[in-house]
């Protein structure tokens, strides 16, 4: 970590030497900041214009009830302070695999965009991660890239992440936040 901080930091100053007026910052895993990470993503914070998260409210491979969406979005913002919040991934899988369906995935949705909207300019980037599902070969290539290959639950948030199957049928998700939208 100390090593990742200097390098960063120097990074972040040559970065701003290079392009006046450019803004930094360095992407950290909402999980992390949950689970015991967040001092060390602080300190890397200390020397970044923005805050950069992904968001997947999980507990291990288990998708959290959508419902804790309002109280994550609050953390986030209660750690990114003055500094505006980049939302790089959000996402939540409507597998079985991770205690979720078609209807919490819609749910969560309906919910983070209702959030993201309240929280108006502190976060003015949102990117729902995916559109469409991956195919099973692209999520075991990448589930033995992350090293968890042995872990059937990682491939299915992987798997289950779109708003559309991957043969393009749309899930509730779709529907609920596209209406009239094929």
């Amino acid at each position: 970590w100390e090593r990742y901080k200097r390098f960063y930091d120097r990074a972040a100053a040559t970065a701003r030497k290079l392009m006046p007026g450019v803004k930094v910052g360095v992407t950290g895993m909402f999980d992390g900041l949950r689970h015991g990470t967040g001092k060390r993503l602080q300190r890397l914070q200390e020397t970044s214009d923005v805050v950069i998260l992904t968001y997947y409210p999980l507990d291990g491979f288990e998708m959290r009830a959508p419902t804790t969406v309002a109280a994550d979005f609050a953390l986030m913002l209660e750690f990114a302070g003055a500094r505006p919040l980049l939302l790089q991934e959000v996402g939540y899988s409507s597998s079985a695999s991770n205690a979720s369906d078609e209807a919490r995935q819609a749910a969560f949705h309906m919910q983070a965009m209702a959030a993201w909207r309240r929280a108006g300019a502190r976060i003015p980037f949102y990117n729902l991660f995916l559109l469409h599902d991956l195919d099973t070969a692209m999520c075991r290539k990448l589930a033995q890239y992350y090293e968890l290959a042995h872990a059937p639950a990682f491939e299915a948030l992987l798997c289950n992440l779109g708003l559309r199957r991957v043969d393009g049928v749309s899930r509730a998700a779709w529907q609920a936040l596209f209406p009239g939208v094929e």
